[in-house]
């Protein structure tokens, strides 16, 4: 397989052959299992990481990023090698993106609204 890199800063770049082996079967023979999945591992770790990010710049909250990546209910959960189908903003984000354009007055009011909802709820959980 050819392999290329640019070097930017020096306007230089190359190419060179290298076998990877065909398979990973063919992987494993020319440079072990231990190799082979370490690599795995770290690319897929990359992955991950890069999925995180998007959740975290939707504006999906640290405490629920693995949530949003893992949980059937958010559509396609995260797996490795697998590409996820971009869905719109998460209804949090919105939620957050929508309750940063409103007045102050606004933000007040929607959050006494929200509270008075959690309190209901909250009566109906004890109730029930």
């Amino acid at each position: 397989m050819q392999v290329s890199a640019i070097a930017k800063k020096i306007d230089k770049s190359a190419t060179v052959e290298f076998n990877f082996g065909e398979s990973l079967e063919e992987a494993v023979e020319l440079f072990g299992a231990e190799v082979v999945f370490s690599s795995f591992k770290k690319a897929q770790v990359v992955s991950l990481q890069s999925a995180m990010r998007k959740k975290l710049e939707a504006g999906v909250e640290a405490d629920l990023v693995s949530e949003a990546l893992f949980s059937p209910a958010e559509g396609v959960a995260w797996k490795p090698g697998v590409a996820r189908v971009r869905a719109g903003k998460s209804v949090q984000a919105k939620a957050i993106e929508e309750f940063g354009a409103m007045s102050e007055a606004d933000q007040n009011a929607f959050i006494m609204n929200l509270k008075a909802r959690l309190k209901s709820n909250q009566a109906n959980t004890e109730a029930g």
